[in-house]
């Protein structure tokens, strides 16, 4: 593998490799080698390059310094003007653009000029956006539907989707179900499982299994057997009751217990139907199919008895029949992923919705698989004809075959570059395959492919003796335990001189090795962990305020400051492991801040909220009760529980009813306020350990549900649905849910090695490369990898161990990456815990990344075999080999390698240097800063809406003008279908709907207006047409109730479409209880009432500024003037569904009505400045799929009393300009 240059290696036609190690400025090589691929004319055009990455982040960060070297290289070229010291780059570039030819170079210049002009052509996306790109755009030859909609959020479909076959498929089968009750199936672990299933493309079930009828019948023929072999209960009591014969009697072996129960079984087993059986009758069969353990072995007669009792019919019986249920729960999940898996795709379907990972299955397919497959790969390649897949470790099978297909072609000039590195490929978990890495990459066994693979060699991040000590020990043989996984040795860029260390006399690699002879004070598990965390944080305490002494640059030398918290950071493998070091920190007086890359719906956080959340919604519920006041919110511990007197019980009722109703009232915001307001929570929260990261964690899950919350009418208890959905699920990666960083300020950081890819610290502590997951069993359902592809392989109903054995390799070889990452990511020094720890008989751990990165015998052949030679070498606590291998690897780079023991943990404490002259202030109390969770403009003011609550008393009707002559034939057609109700429903069948309205007179033909604005969101077909047709037609009679006018005369002017506006926000701002107290003031009946209560619900805070809007049409009939807005909320197929009352429950709960009273006052304010005898009458919301002509089905007209609008005037009183409108009709026309 050669050395990727920028001035002299080519990119071939075809697949190429780029594999940067840590350190070595991948982004800053794809950054040059954008502008060196239009250099060389490779892309002539900078719209024909497409750079693929992984998070959105990294794509405009690329997108950002790819544009910026484009800039430097135009600017420099064009003044001829040499790049500064930093810009070695630049200066390679500039040399390439002079070694060309005047004309070659003037060529380009000009496609550097044209790509810098045109730098926003440039195709930076994530894989995700990527294939939505092309699904959008390629849709007739992806066979995708027109608009379809991308749905962020799946889980709540595929939650329904499990729960309906549960109900059809499983709960009517009483068979069944109750072998879903003996083994304690749920939901919730069918959703895990069947996410398993699904998480590999094409993952097959080993072994095969059988239909769910089939597997049902096998169960109900081994209960009928075992029903015939009933009379041998009486048999099993003979043998129990026979001289000298004793019975177990212990929790796992219940004989005596048993024996007493034969005659209640024999009854039992006589009266059940095999169809039909009762869950008693299988956890009994489960009871006998181990009766020959019931007896004591100890006597000849226990032996006898035992041996009888197993022969007989009754428990070979009951053997089968648990071998059945085996059978049947691996049929039940094939079942359960197939019907499952087809209800959830009808949902996406009646959602035009396709999930993130839809997106690329349904790419692949159409690329790979799909009928128009050599076209779209025509259309693409085509379109583009450079990829650049970054982080390409990271992709899977489908993904590659998606790049390949498009790039690298038989024939054409298309290149596709794959640029990762393989020893950081450490998501598998996340669904990346580094075997489908591998496979993909040229085979490296002849001249044409090695010239393929390059890599970036020379790190800019460690010290030079940092790097020695790094390739000494990942240089050993197969390092990674993948022999396709080659190190390749780096090299330093800077000098040791530039990241001098302490005068501590320590290497730059300080190896803690636990001598052999205290082993006794590390075999436990936990107290381990913990004297790891109090090591490091001992050896941290001693490291601050060190002199860094003299860092030298090209300039000069300049004196480093001494070590502070920021300089350090600990990796440590998992969240628990963390929150040790984290408090083992802060009870040494050093800030501290945990950073973690996990899902905050998987915190301990959010179970803590659920409890609340649970007990708020259910307050009499007393054990609810009491596990929401058992979290760290509350702070109750169990014998704080156990004193609660009856009155405390009484009081601790009312106080979570009273929360319940303010959640249903006004919102989680709103109840979260409350929480803190009555108990002080947050304060108490923040007071616990890891108390900021708690804090942190609560204030994110709050913004997650209400922004769910404001996404759509959602009662309390639907999101309590969705919050308790996402916890039980698979931890989500989406950038939204990430753990974020509590406040860092000066603090050491404690981190996740998978969190800290990317990321680099002075001094890197890793304590816990040791700590390892404990093996599976053989009895375990494993997903492995085989020359076939994944495989689900079922150890209940056949041999696993090589399954298994395949699993623990794959385990360890990702281990050893994360390791690779972990010690990268310093540039002064790494430190590391070693030795026998898990090397003992009572707690061992399976192998780990140390174990075989500092194994003696280097020449291991077998990753299997070793594996199991030392699992069982540490258990039996036999020598640990890490001190001898890291003392030799010490031999051979002695000033670069420090072995020692750990240090004595001490409790000494740290105090910053010059604390003693620093002024100390009080720090706030912590606050869920509500304020923070509001938004102010009025399309997103109502995101801070109640959700629509149940109505406990009677409704009332609202008071509705006088029906015309025409309601007649309306109510006979309640019950007819809309003309729109097959019209497609979402965001784009809306755009098109309102773009429609926009732009019509109400009197010219509507044939061309239809198929162009149809055709235009691809939502064309002749019976939409004609529907739309249909519909326009009628909606021009609609009748406009206080102006007694129709749409076609009242809203002729089309220029009074979208008529922008923005109003000031006052002296003091708008709340939602201010407008609560307006509307209530002129409620008329008890709706008005119910609604100015729900507006107390919206930011409690004074919003402040300018608030801006758009009214869909301005409508007029002489000087009386309205306001439309057009609504395409689809509320049923019939006309009957798009009554007043409907209307009205459906605009107080989007508030709408608060839309309209807001319009209202702008155009007021507007008349009264340019036409004060003209009036502003009334709002009206036209439903669009249920209007029907000469009747008030789909219209709801508000006309608010004067001294309403008057007083909603008054809030928005500002000495700046009353209105400004902004939109089309600047003037009133005549």
């Amino acid at each position: 593998m050669a050395n990727f240059h920028l001035h002299s290696t080519d990119v071939p036609i075809g697949l190429s490799v780029i594999e940067a190690s840590a350190g070595t400025g991948k982004t800053w090589t794809i950054s040059h080698l954008v502008p060196r691929l239009l250099i060389d004319d490779v892309v002539g055009d900078i719209g024909k390059l497409l750079l693929v990455t992984f998070t959105e982040d990294a794509a405009r960060e690329l997108g950002e310094r790819t544009r910026r070297q484009l800039a430097t290289l135009v600017s420099h070229a064009d003044a001829s003007t040499d790049p500064g010291e930093g810009e070695g780059g630049i200066r390679v570039l500039l040399e390439r653009l002079e070694q060309l030819d005047a004309s070659q170079r003037d060529a380009a210049m000009v496609r550097l000029r044209l790509a810098l002009a045109e730098s926003d052509q440039l195709a930076i996306s994530t894989i995700h956006a990527f294939c939505k790109q092309v699904l959008a755009s390629e849709s007739f030859l992806c066979a995708m539907p027109a608009g379809f909609e991308v749905q962020s959020d799946a889980s709540e479909l595929k939650a329904d989707a499990v729960k309906d076959t549960w109900r059809t498929d499983l709960a009517a089968d009483s068979l069944l179900a109750a072998v879903a009750a003996l083994g304690n199936w749920s939901v919730e672990g069918d959703l895990k499982a069947w996410r398993t299933l699904t998480q590999r493309p094409s993952t097959r079930m080993d072994p095969e299994p059988p239909s769910l009828e089939a597997a049902r019948n096998r169960v109900a023929h081994a209960l009928q057997v075992l029903k015939e072999a009933r009379d041998d209960a009486r048999q099993l009591s003979e043998i129990a009751h026979r001289d000298k014969v004793k019975l177990n009697n212990s929790a796992s072996n219940p004989g005596e217990e048993s024996v007493a129960q034969l005659d209640t079984w024999h009854t039992l087993l006589e009266a059940m139907d095999p169809q039909h059986p009762p869950v008693e009758v299988l956890r009994v069969a489960n009871r006998l199919k181990d009766a020959g353990s019931w007896f004591a072995r100890r006597s000849a007669a226990g032996k006898t008895a035992s041996t009888e009792a197993s022969e007989l019919g009754i428990v070979a019986a009951a053997t089968a029949v648990g071998a059945t249920i085996g059978a049947t729960g691996w049929a039940w999940l094939a079942h359960l992923s197939r019907s499952a898996g087809h209800r959830f795709e009808r949902s996406l379907r009646r959602h035009n919705g396709v999930t993130f990972d839809g997106l690329i299955q349904k790419l692949h397919h159409a690329l790979c698989v799909g009928p128009n497959r050599a076209a779209l790969a025509r259309r693409l390649a085509d379109k583009w004809t450079v990829g650049l897949i970054d982080e390409s470790q990271d992709t899977d099978q489908q993904q590659l075959e998606i790049f390949k297909t498009i790039f690298d072609r038989d024939k054409g000039s298309s290149r596709l570059i794959l640029v990762g590195d393989p020893k950081q490929a450490i998501y598998s978990f996340r669904g990346g395959d580094l075997d489908a890495y591998l496979a993909a990459r040229p085979a490296n066994d002849n001249h044409d492919d090695a010239a393929r693979i390059n890599d970036l060699g020379t790190t800019y991040r460690a010290a030079p003796g940092l790097v020695t000590a790094l390739n000494a020990v990942f240089g050993r043989t197969r390092a990674f335990g993948n022999p396709a996984l080659a190190y390749p040795d780096a090299t330093a860029a800077r000098e040791d001189a530039d990241l001098p260390l302490p005068d501590d006399g320590l290497g730059r690699l300080l190896a803690w090795v636990v001598p052999d002879d205290e082993t006794g004070f590390w075999s436990l598990a936990e107290p381990r962990r913990k004297r790891a965390a109090d090591c490091t944080a001992t050896a941290i305490v001693d490291l601050l305020d060190r002199p860094l002494g003299t860092a030298r640059t090209t300039a000069k030398a300049v004196d480093d400051d001494p070590v502070n918290p920021s300089h350090i950071a600990v990796l440590t493998r998992t969240n628990r492991e963390a929150r040790l070091v984290y408090e083992a920190l802060r009870a040494r007086g050093v800030p501290t801040v945990v950073r973690d890359d996990g899902d905050v719906m998987q915190s301990e956080t959010a179970s803590d909220l659920a409890s609340i959340l649970k007990a708020v919604l259910s307050p009499t519920h007393p054990g609810w009760r009491r596990a929401a006041m058992a979290t760290r919110l509350f702070g109750y511990d169990s014998a704080m529980l156990a004193d609660l007197t009856s009155t405390d019980a009484e009081l601790r009722l009312a106080r979570f009813s009273k929360w319940g109703d303010l959640w249903r009232r006004h919102g989680i915001a709103t109840l979260m306020a409350a929480l803190e307001t009555d108990s002080g929570a947050t304060l108490r929260l923040a007071r616990a350990p890891l108390g900021e990261r708690h804090l942190t964690d609560l204030r994110h899950l709050v913004e997650l549900l209400q922004t769910r919350e404001a996404e759509g009418p959602r009662s309390p208890e639907k999101l309590l649905q969705w919050f308790d959905g996402e916890r039980m699920s698979e931890g989500s990666t989406a950038d939204e849910r990430l753990h974020r960083l509590e406040a860092d300020g000066d603090a050491v950081q404690v981190v996740t090695v998978h969190r800290a890819k990317g990321l680099e610290f002075d001094f890197v502590f890793c304590p816990y490369l040791w700590s390892v997951m404990k093996d599976g069993t053989v009895a375990e359902r494993l997903l492995v990898r085989d020359d076939t592809g994944w495989v689900l392989a079922d150890g209940s109903q056949q041999d696993n161990h090589a399954a298994l054995a395949a699993r623990n390799a794959e385990r360890l070889q990702e281990d050893l990456r994360l390791a690779y990452v972990a010690l990268t990511r310093a540039r002064r020094r790494v430190t590391l815990l070693a030795g026998p720890l898990g090397y003992t008989a009572k707690s061992s751990l399976p192998p780990s990344s140390l174990d075989w990165l500092l194994r003696a015998d280097e020449n291991t052949n077998s990753v299997e075999d070793w594996y199991s030679a030392t699992r069982d070498r540490k258990k039996d606590a036999s020598s640990c080999e890490h001190g001898d291998t890291l003392r030799r690897l010490h031999d051979e780079c002695p000033d670069v390698i420090t072995v020692s023991a750990p240090p004595e943990s001490t409790d000494t404490p740290w105090t910053a240097s010059g604390d003693g002259d620093t002024p100390m202030h009080a720090r706030p109390s912590p606050t869920l800063d509500l304020k923070a969770w509001s938004l102010t403009s009025f399309s997103r003011l109502a995101h801070g809406r109640h959700e629509e609550r149940e109505r406990r008393d009677p409704a009332t009707v609202v008071e509705l003008p006088a029906e015309p002559p025409e309601a007649a034939a309306a109510e006979r057609d309640l019950d007819r279908e809309v003309p729109l109700a097959d019209f497609a429903r979402g965001t784009q069948a809306g755009s098109c709907l309102h773009e429609l309205l926009e732009h019509w007179d109400f009197q010219e033909d509507t044939e061309a207006l239809v198929e162009h604005r149809l055709r235009r969101h691809r939502l064309y077909s002749d019976e939409s047409a004609h529907a739309v047709r249909q519909h326009l037609d009628d909606l021009k009679a609609t009748h406009l109730g206080s102006l007694d006018a129709s749409l076609d005369t009242a809203a002729a002017d089309k220029a009074l479409s979208e008529w922008e506006f923005l109003l000031p926000l006052g002296h003091t701002g708008i709340s939602g209880q201010a407008l609560s107290d307006v509307f209530g003031r002129h409620a008329r009946n008890d709706d008005e009432r119910r609604y100015a209560l729900d507006l107390a619900g919206l930011p409690g805070q004074a919003l402040s500024g300018m608030l801006t809007g758009f009214i869909d049409r301005l409508v007029r009939a002489d000087s009386r003037w309205g306001v439309v807005d057009w609504k395409s909320n689809f509320l049923g197929s019939r006309y009957g569904d798009y009554s007043q009352r409907a209307m009205w429950r459906c605009a107080a709960g989007q508030h709408y009505l608060l839309q309209v009273h807001l319009y209202l006052v702008a155009l007021r304010r507007y008349l009264l400045l340019r036409a004060p005898d003209f009036i502003a009458l009334s709002g009206y919301l036209l439903f669009l799929r249920g209007i029907h002509p000469g009747s008030h089905l789909g219209v709801l007209e508000i006309t608010p009393p004067d001294a309403l609008l008057d007083d909603l005037d008054d809030l928005f009183a500002s000495p700046v300009s009353p209105v400004s409108p902004v939109g089309p009709a600047s003037e009133v026309p005549a």
